[in-house]
């Protein structure tokens, strides 16, 4: 369960200071927003958040649920809306939200390499809003260092709204080992 530490982090508890749950062991939901780009569902961001619905859905005190993108999300039922794609040249942050949103970005390479990556007028276009609608996030999850130092160059967001969440491996990668081989 790679990011238990981050939701039962010190970082959790500042997170949810306002919207979490009020009672000691209230159950926390989380809604999972499915990328909007209907082919990754079994490759790359789809993968990684199959893997984070697993890993999530196994820790105590914490219900997910899955949510189609929209870019009004507005849900009475959840505590927090955690987007886990990004996407520079595609709307793919909403434009309100009742609760707040962790959203993960994994790289900006567009944004790093814009004359491999060239966006287009429609991109430009929808760059432009995505760079206001990242005000709405309330907490940026990365995967590694180099991806903070490029996020705050490129999105200029404040070291304090980004947090370094290393993945790892799946489970399936696990070595098993029985009762006799731990004793």
């Amino acid at each position: 369960v790679w990011l238990a530490s981050f939701f039962s982090s010190a970082f959790s508890n500042r997170l949810f200071q306002k919207t979490g749950p009020q009672k000691a062991g209230e159950n926390m939901k989380v809604a999972l927003i499915r990328p909007p780009i209907r082919e990754s569902a079994k490759r790359g961001v789809g993968y990684y958040a199959d893997r984070l619905n697993n890993s999530l859905s196994k820790l105590p005190n914490l219900q997910v649920v899955w949510k189609d993108f929209s870019l009004n999300l507005n849900d009475s039922e959840v505590d927090l809306f955690h987007i886990p794609f990004f996407e520079p040249y595609f709307l793919g942050l909403p434009v309100f939200a009742n609760k707040k949103i962790v959203l993960t970005i994994h790289d900006v390479t567009r944004l790093v390499f814009p004359d491999w990556f060239p966006p287009g007028l429609r991109g430009s276009i929808e760059w432009a809003i995505q760079k206001k609608l990242l005000n709405n996030v309330s907490q940026v999850i990365t995967d590694s260092f180099i991806s903070l130092t490029d996020i705050q160059s490129k999105l200029s967001l404040p070291e304090n709204k980004i947090s370094v969440v290393h993945l790892a491996a799946d489970e399936q990668f696990a070595k098993k080992y029985s009762q006799l081989q731990v004793d």
